[in-house]
């Protein structure tokens, strides 16, 4: 990231570039510099103009939606968005900016929730108390397992066909969380969700299917423990 000369130098014979660097949330000992979100992405775009790179992959966040009600079908690209969290401003930032040196080539993808990478399963195998709703239901959100997501990496820097300059990446459909927890065999105790947690937040990933191969069901339970267990052993990582 220092020696932008040298990145430049470096592409000059890639078709297409993945920039999975960032600055993210979780524990530590000093803040998150979130600014970097957006420097790494303008660093990585200059030096992939600089090489002529068709293809620069950007990892964004559905976070970028914020609280909004994501309606019937669930949040889609071409909506308005609304972030609330540092982070999730962060890289609504570095899209913006990918607007503007990224333009015909940058893709920003908006990922959900990765078993693994996440709050409910990313800790491994523990107990843990699980908010839920009147009926028994958990929160349902939009998941996908590690190896899926690395599939779609794969199809999405492969594929031929233009990409847009914002993606969905998820699974098929919404999970409960509650499911999760269930497949993956961990014991979990239960509380009344607040009022304002949100039933339902879920990605519409019609675009992406469009674009490439996701099986069906890959927004399954069962799926997403598997995927998650065959990469991580069901362990930290």
């Amino acid at each position: 990231m220092n020696d932008r000369a040298g990145l430049g130098d470096a592409l000059c014979q890639a078709d297409a570039v993945l920039v999975l660097a960032g600055v993210t949330p979780g524990p530590g000992l000093c803040a998150p510099d979130y600014a970097a979100n957006a420097e790494i992405a303008g660093t990585v775009l200059e030096a992939a103009a600089q090489a002529d790179v068709g293809k620069v992959l950007l990892t964004s966040t559905a976070a970028v939606y914020g609280d909004a009600d994501p309606g019937l079908h669930g949040f889609h690209e071409t909506g308005d968005i609304d972030p609330t969290s540092d982070y999730g401003k962060s890289k609504a930032g570095m899209e913006h900016l990918a607007d503007t040196l990224g333009a015909g080539r940058a893709c920003c993808l908006r990922i959900g929730n990765v078993a693994g990478a996440d709050q409910l399963l990313g800790p491994g195998q523990r107990d843990i108390e699980l908010d839920v709703f009147p009926d028994g239901s958990g929160p349902r959100r939009t998941y996908l397992g590690p190896g899926m997501l690395a599939s779609i990496l794969a199809q999405l820097l492969q594929t031929k066909t233009p990409l847009p300059g914002r993606l969905n990446i998820g699974g098929t459909s919404p999970v409960d969380m509650r499911d999760l927890l269930h497949a993956a065999g961990m014991h979990h105790a239960t509380r009344p969700a607040p009022a304002e947690l949100p039933e339902t937040v879920a990605l519409d990933c019609s675009r992406m299917r469009a674009l490439i191969h996701v099986p069906d069901g890959t927004g399954e339970a069962g799926e997403i423990v598997r995927d998650w267990c065959a990469v991580t052993g069901g362990k930290p990582v």
